[in-house]
């Protein structure tokens, strides 16, 4: 244990359903069935965290799941993306794929990078075939990596904002100060936009940034 957290949590990040849905624009139903399942169809992959019928997801989760969000919304099938997700782990030894930096899409199929230069296909119709294609570029242009994984995601104008597993558990902080956007957010609701700052010793600008932030979310 570190100051009384489980060393599994530090680092990894932690993200109750209701805000995951939140921060990559999905339903909670629709999250719940990728992590989760039904009785009749296997998750997509398995949130890291799950307790009774509760499931938290980790930052690697978030991740898997906003690109599952992004291809659905592309017209990708669900059970292409689940045929997509197995090869990549069988064939190529890529136990989260989607969180890879490898990961390749050009909005309308999946693709993989082994090796420096060799790109293979994941679709159904050609799998694991060698597809050379003058631009697959990234989904998410918005992540960084670190060792070929995702290590933070900076959300798209929204400069001042990050989300790193190893910060406040992953909650999304204004990046100079560390403090969480809802903390902010929240207070400003009982004492306005110049007290907080005061309050919180952070400028003003960042309280703006955090509120810009979350009403994007819950637009």
């Amino acid at each position: 244990m570190t100051d009384g957290v489980a060393p599994s949590i530090i680092g990894q990040g932690v993200y109750p359903i209701a805000r995951a849905a939140t921060l990559i624009g999905t339903s909670q139903a629709k999250l719940r069935r990728w992590t989760r399942g039904t009785r009749k169809v296997e998750p997509l992959f398995g949130a890291r965290y799950r307790v009774y019928d509760t499931s938290e997801l980790s930052f690697a989760d978030l991740v898997e799941a906003r690109v599952v969000n992004a291809l659905r919304k592309a017209g990708i099938p669900l059970q292409a993306i689940r045929h997509a997700m197995g090869l990549a782990r069988d064939r190529f030894g890529q136990e989260r794929p989607f969180a890879s930096s490898r990961f390749k899409t050009d909005g309308r199929d999946i693709f993989i990078l082994v090796g420096e230069k060799a790109i293979y296909s994941l679709s159904h119709k050609n799998p694991a075939q060698r597809v050379f294609a003058e631009i697959v570029a990234p989904t998410l242009v918005d992540l960084e990596y670190e060792e070929g994984r995702a290590r933070r995601w900076r959300p798209e104008h929204h400069e001042r904002v990050v989300l790193d597993p190893n910060r406040a558990f992953g909650r999304s902080v204004i990046d100079a100060t560390g403090v969480p956007t809802e903390t902010l957010v929240r207070a400003v609701d009982l004492h306005g936009v110049e007290r907080t700052a005061r309050y919180y010793e952070v400028p003003v600008a960042d309280v703006r940034a955090a509120i810009a932030y979350e009403e994007a979310l819950a637009a």
